[in-house]
């Protein structure tokens, strides 16, 4: 009887555990759990894998080209031998970063942030951008 109480227990307690991770899971794409804070995940740079626009693919217009994130909130971009420096930040409870430099702020929202992944999405235009990054 004692035995068949603590099994349980124990079962009661493992899906009290899982159903508490599963709220904690912040970006529709992951991760579950992480050691890294957000802002530290952002720090560093991050190359183009791919960029979606409406459907098409056009990640070779990005070919080389880079975003750098600091944790004080500097931005650069490196495009096509142009440098753009700006600031960004967290917004939107750190569902979304938004990015601005040029005058011109762009919201993305974070659909994945891992130390080597970042996916962002935004509307730009009417037209749906889809950007995953990688870890340089």
């Amino acid at each position: 009887m004692k035995s068949r109480f603590l099994l349980l227990l124990s079962l009661a307690l493992l899906n009290a555990t899982v159903l508490t991770f599963e709220g904690c899971k912040k970006y529709e794409d992951g991760p579950m759990l992480s050691l890294k804070s957000k802002k530290g995940r952002v720090d560093g740079t991050w190359k183009f894998q791919s960029f979606i626009e409406d459907g098409d693919d056009i990640t070779q217009d990005f070919v080389g080209c880079e975003w750098e994130f600091k944790k004080d909130g500097d931005f650069t971009e490196y495009f096509d031998g142009d440098v753009y420096s700006g600031r960004w930040e967290f917004a939107s409870d750190k569902e979304a970063i938004d990015l601005t430099y040029d005058g011109d702020t762009w919201r993305w929202s974070l659909k994945r942030l891992t130390n080597k992944e970042m996916w962002l999405e935004r509307i730009d235009g009417g037209y749906l951008q889809d950007v995953k990054l990688s870890a340089k």
